[in-house]
Formats: structure tokens, sequence, C-alpha cells
């Protein structure tokens, strides 16, 4: 229960900006901007992955 609580605030954003995104887009306006947020989560997600595997892996390991 206290991770998920802890979790939630990391999709928020996501959320946000996706629902945004997808607004947007049935009028017809410009998503650039929402795009580019999404995908610059998405790029420090994948690179921050290793990091946190590798910190779990050495706490478990204790």
């Amino acid at each position: 229960m206290l991770l998920s609580l802890l979790i939630l605030p990391l999709y928020i954003p996501i959320l946000i900006f996706a629902s945004s995104a997808v607004s947007q887009a049935q009028f017809g306006l410009d998503i650039t901007g929402q795009l580019y947020f999404l995908a610059t989560i998405l790029v420090v997600s994948i690179m921050a992955t290793p990091f946190v595997s590798a910190l779990a892996l050495k706490i478990s390991l204790e």
C-alpha cells in the first residue's frame, strides 16, 4: 500500500500531458510540446533504470 502511494506522483505528469495531447489532437491543435515532454520522461526513465535496478539488487543482497 505504501509503495503505491509513493509511486503514484510519478504517474501524474504522464497522465496530465498525455490527456492534454489527446484533447488538443481532437481539436486539431499542435501537440509537439506534449509529445516532446513525454519523450523526455521516457528517455530519462530508460537512462535511470539500470542505476535503480543495481541499487535495488544491492539492497536486496544485504
